[in-house]
Protein backbone atom coordinates (compact mmCIF):
# COMPACT_ATOMS: atom_id res chain seq x y z
CA UNK A 1 0.00 0.00 0.00
CA UNK A 2 1.34 3.43 -0.85
CA UNK A 3 2.28 5.93 1.80
CA UNK A 4 -0.02 8.48 0.15
CA UNK A 5 -3.13 6.43 0.81
CA UNK A 6 -2.07 6.09 4.43
CA UNK A 7 -0.88 9.71 4.79
CA UNK A 8 -1.71 12.24 7.49
CA UNK A 9 -2.53 15.84 6.66
CA UNK A 10 0.31 18.23 7.60
CA UNK A 11 0.32 21.97 6.89
CA UNK A 12 3.70 23.51 6.04
CA UNK A 13 4.17 26.82 7.82
CA UNK A 14 6.12 28.50 5.00
CA UNK A 15 3.60 27.80 2.24
CA UNK A 16 0.33 27.01 4.03
CA UNK A 17 -0.01 23.97 1.79
CA UNK A 18 -1.50 20.75 3.09
CA UNK A 19 0.67 17.75 2.34
CA UNK A 20 0.00 14.11 3.08
CA UNK A 21 2.82 12.75 5.23
CA UNK A 22 3.41 9.03 5.28
CA UNK A 23 6.04 6.32 5.34
CA UNK A 24 8.10 5.12 2.43
CA UNK A 25 6.88 1.56 2.91
CA UNK A 26 3.53 0.93 4.62
CA UNK A 27 3.04 -2.60 5.92
CA UNK A 28 -0.30 -2.00 7.65
CA UNK A 29 -3.03 0.63 7.30
CA UNK A 30 -6.30 0.43 9.21
CA UNK A 31 -8.28 2.37 6.59
CA UNK A 32 -11.89 2.81 7.71
CA UNK A 33 -12.02 0.06 10.33
CA UNK A 34 -12.69 2.60 13.08
CA UNK A 35 -14.22 6.06 13.23
CA UNK A 36 -12.08 9.11 14.05
CA UNK A 37 -8.68 7.44 14.31
CA UNK A 38 -6.39 5.40 12.06
CA UNK A 39 -3.29 3.29 12.42
CA UNK A 40 -0.29 3.02 10.11
CA UNK A 41 2.71 0.76 10.43
CA UNK A 42 5.81 0.85 8.25
CA UNK A 43 9.29 2.24 7.85
CA UNK A 44 11.17 5.04 6.14
CA UNK A 45 14.70 6.19 5.50
CA UNK A 46 16.29 9.37 6.86
CA UNK A 47 13.74 12.21 6.83
CA UNK A 48 13.76 15.98 7.32
CA UNK A 49 10.41 17.64 8.03
CA UNK A 50 10.29 21.42 7.51
CA UNK A 51 8.30 23.51 9.96
CA UNK A 52 4.66 22.58 9.94
CA UNK A 53 1.90 21.00 11.95
CA UNK A 54 -0.52 18.11 11.78
CA UNK A 55 -4.26 18.61 11.53
CA UNK A 56 -4.84 15.61 13.84
CA UNK A 57 -3.13 14.40 17.00
CA UNK A 58 -0.33 12.00 16.08
CA UNK A 59 1.16 9.31 18.31
CA UNK A 60 4.33 7.59 17.08
CA UNK A 61 5.60 4.38 18.71
CA UNK A 62 9.09 3.25 17.76
CA UNK A 63 8.67 -0.31 16.47
CA UNK A 64 12.29 -0.82 15.42
CA UNK A 65 15.71 -0.54 16.95
CA UNK A 66 17.25 2.54 18.57
CA UNK A 67 16.60 5.61 16.40
CA UNK A 68 18.15 9.09 16.55
CA UNK A 69 15.78 12.05 16.15
CA UNK A 70 16.12 15.81 16.47
CA UNK A 71 13.03 17.92 17.10
CA UNK A 72 12.29 21.63 17.41
CA UNK A 73 9.00 23.07 18.61
CA UNK A 74 8.01 26.50 20.01
CA UNK A 75 9.65 27.20 23.34
CA UNK A 76 12.44 24.67 22.93
CA UNK A 77 15.73 24.45 21.05
CA UNK A 78 16.61 21.71 18.63
CA UNK A 79 16.88 18.73 20.93
CA UNK A 80 18.36 15.36 20.12
CA UNK A 81 16.61 12.20 21.34
CA UNK A 82 17.42 8.55 21.10
CA UNK A 83 14.28 6.47 20.74
CA UNK A 84 14.50 3.02 22.23
CA UNK A 85 12.10 0.30 21.08
CA UNK A 86 8.61 1.15 22.36
CA UNK A 87 9.38 4.81 23.04
CA UNK A 88 6.61 7.27 22.19
CA UNK A 89 6.43 10.67 20.50
CA UNK A 90 3.22 12.75 20.70
CA UNK A 91 2.58 15.59 18.24
CA UNK A 92 -0.57 17.51 19.25
CA UNK A 93 -2.73 18.79 16.41
CA UNK A 94 -1.77 22.33 15.47
CA UNK A 95 1.67 22.34 17.15
CA UNK A 96 4.41 23.58 14.77
CA UNK A 97 7.57 21.49 14.77
CA UNK A 98 10.66 20.66 12.75
CA UNK A 99 12.11 17.17 12.83
CA UNK A 100 14.86 15.10 11.30
CA UNK A 101 15.66 11.50 12.02
CA UNK A 102 17.52 8.48 10.79
CA UNK A 103 15.88 5.42 9.26
CA UNK A 104 12.99 4.27 11.41
CA UNK A 105 10.27 1.69 11.80
CA UNK A 106 7.16 2.82 13.62
CA UNK A 107 3.49 2.45 14.41
CA UNK A 108 1.57 5.69 14.03
CA UNK A 109 -1.93 6.44 15.32
CA UNK A 110 -3.56 9.67 14.18
CA UNK A 111 -6.57 10.87 16.13
CA UNK A 112 -9.25 13.41 15.21
CA UNK A 113 -9.53 16.21 17.81
CA UNK A 114 -13.30 15.66 17.77
CA UNK A 115 -12.74 12.15 19.09
CA UNK A 116 -10.87 13.54 22.10
CA UNK A 117 -13.91 15.66 22.94
CA UNK A 118 -16.19 12.65 22.54
CA UNK A 119 -14.04 10.63 24.93
CA UNK A 120 -13.84 13.38 27.56
CA UNK A 121 -17.33 14.85 27.15
CA UNK A 122 -18.67 17.81 25.24
CA UNK A 123 -19.07 19.89 28.42
CA UNK A 124 -15.39 19.62 29.40
CA UNK A 125 -13.43 22.88 29.28
CA UNK A 126 -11.21 23.30 26.23
CA UNK A 127 -8.08 23.58 28.38
CA UNK A 128 -8.77 20.11 29.77
CA UNK A 129 -8.86 18.68 26.24
CA UNK A 130 -5.33 19.77 25.44
CA UNK A 131 -2.82 17.06 24.62
CA UNK A 132 0.75 18.15 25.27
CA UNK A 133 3.79 17.17 23.20
CA UNK A 134 6.08 14.37 24.32
CA UNK A 135 9.40 13.26 22.84
CA UNK A 136 11.01 9.86 23.37
CA UNK A 137 9.05 9.00 26.50
CA UNK A 138 8.54 5.51 27.87
CA UNK A 139 4.83 4.74 28.15
CA UNK A 140 4.06 1.04 28.11
CA UNK A 141 0.30 1.69 28.21
CA UNK A 142 0.34 3.72 25.00
CA UNK A 143 2.74 1.27 23.31
CA UNK A 144 0.58 -1.73 24.30
CA UNK A 145 -2.66 -0.08 23.14
CA UNK A 146 -1.03 0.75 19.79
CA UNK A 147 0.13 -2.87 19.50
CA UNK A 148 -3.39 -4.16 20.21
CA UNK A 149 -4.85 -1.80 17.62
CA UNK A 150 -2.26 -3.03 15.13
CA UNK A 151 -3.11 -6.66 15.82
CA UNK A 152 -6.83 -5.90 15.43
CA UNK A 153 -6.25 -4.09 12.12
CA UNK A 154 -4.03 -6.89 10.84
CA UNK A 155 -6.78 -9.42 11.58
CA UNK A 156 -9.43 -7.25 9.92
CA UNK A 157 -11.24 -6.34 13.16
CA UNK A 158 -12.80 -9.79 13.75
CA UNK A 159 -14.39 -8.61 17.02
CA UNK A 160 -16.17 -5.76 15.27
CA UNK A 161 -15.46 -2.04 15.33
CA UNK A 162 -16.52 -1.70 18.98
CA UNK A 163 -13.35 -3.48 20.11
CA UNK A 164 -11.06 -1.06 18.27
CA UNK A 165 -13.15 1.92 19.36
CA UNK A 166 -12.75 0.79 22.96
CA UNK A 167 -8.98 0.61 22.53
CA UNK A 168 -8.98 4.06 20.92
CA UNK A 169 -11.01 5.44 23.82
CA UNK A 170 -8.50 3.98 26.29
CA UNK A 171 -5.62 5.48 24.29
CA UNK A 172 -7.13 8.96 24.33
CA UNK A 173 -7.92 8.68 28.04
CA UNK A 174 -4.29 7.75 28.66
CA UNK A 175 -3.03 10.71 26.62
CA UNK A 176 -5.30 13.09 28.52
CA UNK A 177 -4.13 11.63 31.81
CA UNK A 178 -0.40 11.70 31.10
CA UNK A 179 0.03 14.21 28.28
CA UNK A 180 -2.93 16.53 28.72
CA UNK A 181 -5.42 18.21 31.00
CA UNK A 182 -7.59 16.50 33.54
CA UNK A 183 -8.48 12.94 32.50
CA UNK A 184 -12.10 12.11 31.70
CA UNK A 185 -13.98 11.52 34.93
CA UNK A 186 -10.94 12.55 37.00
CA UNK A 187 -11.67 12.21 40.70
CA UNK A 188 -15.13 10.77 40.03
CA UNK A 189 -16.07 7.23 40.97
CA UNK A 190 -17.73 5.60 37.98
CA UNK A 191 -20.84 3.78 39.12
CA UNK A 192 -22.80 1.11 37.32
CA UNK A 193 -25.59 2.19 35.01
CA UNK A 194 -29.01 2.56 36.58
CA UNK A 195 -31.34 -0.39 35.92
CA UNK A 196 -33.35 1.80 33.54
CA UNK A 197 -30.32 2.93 31.57
CA UNK A 198 -28.98 -0.62 31.39
CA UNK A 199 -32.31 -1.90 30.04
CA UNK A 200 -32.42 0.94 27.55
CA UNK A 201 -28.97 0.38 26.10
CA UNK A 202 -29.17 -3.43 26.06
CA UNK A 203 -32.60 -3.31 24.39
CA UNK A 204 -31.14 -1.01 21.74
CA UNK A 205 -28.22 -3.39 21.20
CA UNK A 206 -30.59 -6.34 20.74
CA UNK A 207 -32.66 -4.37 18.22
CA UNK A 208 -29.57 -3.36 16.22
CA UNK A 209 -27.48 -6.54 16.22
CA UNK A 210 -27.75 -6.82 12.45
CA UNK A 211 -26.35 -3.32 11.92
CA UNK A 212 -22.93 -1.76 12.63
CA UNK A 213 -22.88 -0.45 16.19
CA UNK A 214 -20.64 2.32 17.50
CA UNK A 215 -19.61 3.28 21.01
CA UNK A 216 -20.52 6.86 20.22
CA UNK A 217 -24.12 5.92 19.43
CA UNK A 218 -24.43 3.83 22.58
CA UNK A 219 -22.92 6.58 24.76
CA UNK A 220 -25.13 9.24 23.14
CA UNK A 221 -28.17 7.11 23.91
CA UNK A 222 -27.49 7.69 27.62
CA UNK A 223 -26.00 11.18 27.30
CA UNK A 224 -22.57 10.04 28.50
CA UNK A 225 -19.03 10.58 27.25
CA UNK A 226 -17.26 7.55 25.79
CA UNK A 227 -14.85 7.05 28.67
CA UNK A 228 -17.50 6.98 31.39
CA UNK A 229 -19.92 4.92 29.30
CA UNK A 230 -17.36 2.17 28.69
CA UNK A 231 -16.45 2.00 32.37
CA UNK A 232 -20.06 2.16 33.61
CA UNK A 233 -21.18 -0.48 31.13
CA UNK A 234 -18.44 -2.87 32.24
CA UNK A 235 -19.28 -2.16 35.88
CA UNK A 236 -22.89 -3.11 35.13
CA UNK A 237 -22.37 -6.21 32.98
CA UNK A 238 -18.91 -7.44 33.93
CA UNK A 239 -17.70 -7.18 30.33
CA UNK A 240 -16.78 -4.28 28.00
CA UNK A 241 -19.36 -3.24 25.37
CA UNK A 242 -17.62 -5.03 22.49
CA UNK A 243 -17.67 -8.34 24.37
CA UNK A 244 -21.32 -7.97 25.36
CA UNK A 245 -22.33 -7.25 21.76
CA UNK A 246 -20.21 -10.14 20.48
CA UNK A 247 -21.82 -12.55 22.93
CA UNK A 248 -25.33 -11.35 22.03
CA UNK A 249 -24.56 -11.82 18.33
CA UNK A 250 -23.31 -15.34 18.96
CA UNK A 251 -26.46 -16.16 20.97
CA UNK A 252 -28.65 -14.89 18.12
CA UNK A 253 -26.62 -16.90 15.61
CA UNK A 254 -27.17 -20.05 17.68
CA UNK A 255 -30.93 -19.70 17.39
CA UNK A 256 -30.68 -19.06 13.64
CA UNK A 257 -28.43 -22.07 13.17
CA UNK A 258 -30.73 -24.34 15.18
CA UNK A 259 -34.14 -23.07 14.08
CA UNK A 260 -33.66 -22.25 10.41
CA UNK A 261 -32.03 -23.67 7.34
CA UNK A 262 -30.65 -20.37 6.06
CA UNK A 263 -27.08 -20.53 4.76
CA UNK A 264 -24.34 -19.80 7.25
CA UNK A 265 -23.32 -16.80 5.13
CA UNK A 266 -26.76 -15.31 5.74
CA UNK A 267 -26.56 -16.12 9.46
CA UNK A 268 -23.30 -14.14 9.58
CA UNK A 269 -24.87 -11.10 7.91
CA UNK A 270 -28.04 -11.25 10.01
CA UNK A 271 -25.97 -11.17 13.19
CA UNK A 272 -23.84 -8.18 12.20
CA UNK A 273 -20.59 -9.85 11.15
CA UNK A 274 -18.66 -8.41 8.23
CA UNK A 275 -18.06 -11.79 6.64
CA UNK A 276 -18.59 -15.51 7.08
CA UNK A 277 -14.93 -15.95 8.03
CA UNK A 278 -15.18 -13.36 10.81
CA UNK A 279 -18.36 -15.02 12.05
CA UNK A 280 -16.78 -18.48 12.00
CA UNK A 281 -13.70 -17.23 13.87
CA UNK A 282 -15.74 -15.48 16.57
CA UNK A 283 -18.20 -18.37 16.90
CA UNK A 284 -15.46 -20.92 17.37
CA UNK A 285 -13.60 -18.72 19.85
CA UNK A 286 -16.69 -18.39 22.06
CA UNK A 287 -18.19 -21.87 21.65
CA UNK A 288 -15.18 -24.08 20.77
CA UNK A 289 -17.04 -25.48 17.74
CA UNK A 290 -17.61 -24.27 14.18
CA UNK A 291 -21.02 -22.94 13.09
CA UNK A 292 -21.45 -25.99 10.85
CA UNK A 293 -20.74 -28.39 13.69
CA UNK A 294 -23.13 -26.50 15.98
CA UNK A 295 -25.87 -26.72 13.34
CA UNK A 296 -25.36 -30.45 12.92
CA UNK A 297 -25.50 -30.98 16.69
CA UNK A 298 -28.44 -28.68 17.47
CA UNK A 299 -30.66 -28.48 14.42
CA UNK A 300 -34.21 -29.60 15.27
CA UNK A 301 -35.14 -33.18 14.48
CA UNK A 302 -37.41 -31.86 11.74
CA UNK A 303 -34.38 -30.74 9.76
CA UNK A 304 -33.30 -32.98 6.95
CA UNK A 305 -29.60 -33.94 6.79
CA UNK A 306 -29.22 -31.46 3.93
CA UNK A 307 -30.78 -28.64 5.98
CA UNK A 308 -28.72 -29.53 9.04
CA UNK A 309 -25.54 -29.25 7.02
CA UNK A 310 -26.53 -25.82 5.75
CA UNK A 311 -23.70 -24.17 3.91
CA UNK A 312 -20.20 -23.28 4.96
CA UNK A 313 -18.00 -24.70 7.71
Amino acid sequence: MSSVSAGIGRIETATGLVRLVGMEVVSLFSGQLWNDFRLNRGHSGPVVRPEGYYTRHVVVVNAGGPTAVEIWSPGMRYTGHRLSPGNVIVYPAGMPYVARWSASKSTVVDIAPEFVRSVAGRDVATKDLEIHPAFAIKDDVVANLAALLGADALAGAPNGSLYGEGLGTALVARLLHRQGGAPPGSGVTVRALSPGDLRRVTAYIDEQLETPLSLQRLADLLGMNLYRFVRAFKESTGVPPYRYVLERRIELSKSLLADSNCPITEVALRTGFASQSHFATAFRRLTSVTPGRYRRDHCHLACSPREAAGSGA
